[in-house]
């Protein structure tokens, strides 16, 4: 690391993510020049280990300062239908065999990061965080970020979040909540390309395993340019979602449904109907 002050779209930037190891995954050209980086969500659900182990990152991260707010994740993840899931002001809409508890935590800490970030967001003007469809559909991502936009509107800030995985990669996952309630929104919004600082990554990505709390595939490598969206302008909030998903029409959920075959649906019939064509080449091609 140099002493010299960073320069360039990043200097003097908030980093907020939901839980440790997001900063460096989803943020990473970030990190190096934040002015802070904070963890909303650090103590795990059901794992004290990752918790102890996360501590351990942060005392030893090569980046200062590397900040962890007093609260522990509510669990929730996979807790949604992704497929049907609504987005409200919390995050998203839970499966109703939710344990109470778990879903009255996944509330609760909600007003408690509006609360504890608000500090942090008053005082940098450029953030950046998860998109609103939570990079590969984490609820608490989706959590974060809505507490944060919610902060730059109300302190004039402006925010850039990962533009993530793809629509069509998403929907073969199951994961449609960008696909039915932004398709299209993020074509229009500013866009920046950020270099990735791959060997810082790998450094902190090594930490992490080291500590027994990298949360991703260990092989993992992000790409060496990544794609940002302003999703907040100076308190402008450039990215909104619809009010109703994209196949509320009365055509569109007949076709929905009959092409839901339970969670993953949507996926297995495009799998299918690509193994159907690749047979069909297979039987009438010729042999080499």
């Amino acid at each position: 690391m140099t002493d010299e002050p960073p320069v360039g779209p990043l200097a003097g930037a908030l980093v907020v993510v939901a839980h440790p190891d997001d900063e460096i995954l989803w943020l990473a050209p970030a990190v190096a020049q934040a002015a802070i980086i904070v963890a909303a969500l650090p103590g795990h659900a059901h794992e004290p280990s990752i918790t102890r182990g996360r501590e351990a990152v942060r005392a030893a991260y090569p980046v200062r300062p590397f900040e962890f707010l007093p609260l522990v994740s509510a669990g929730v993840y996979k807790r949604s239908d992704w497929l049907r899931r609504l987005p409200v002001e919390h995050g998203v809409t839970l499966k109703s065999d939710c344990p109470v508890a778990t879903a009255s935590r996944y509330r609760e800490n909600y007003s408690a990061l509006v609360e504890l970030l608000g500090p942090y967001v008053k005082q940098y003007p450029v953030v950046y965080t998860h998109n609103p469809w939570g990079e590969y559909g984490h609820e608490e991502h989706v959590q974060v970020s809505n507490a944060v936009l919610v902060l730059a509107q109300r302190h004039g800030r402006s925010v850039w979040a990962w533009d993530g995985f793809p629509e069509r990669g998403l929907r073969a996952e199951g994961m449609r909540l960008r696909t039915d309630y932004f398709t299209g929104r993020t074509a229009t919004l500013p866009r920046r390309q950020l270099d990735v600082d791959s060997p810082l990554y790998r450094q902190v990505r090594e930490l992490y395993i080291a500590n027994g709390a990298w949360t991703w595939d260990q092989g993992y490598d992000p790409p060496p340019v990544s794609s940002y969206l302003q999703l907040a302008r100076e308190g402008e909030l450039l990215i909104t979602r619809r009010d109703r998903p994209s196949w509320a029409s009365p055509f569109g959920i007949a076709a929905y449904g009959a092409l839901d075959a339970g969670r993953h649906g949507t996926a297995l019939w495009a799998r299918a109907a690509r193994k159907g064509r690749r047979l069909l080449n297979g039987a009438t091609a010729p042999k080499p």
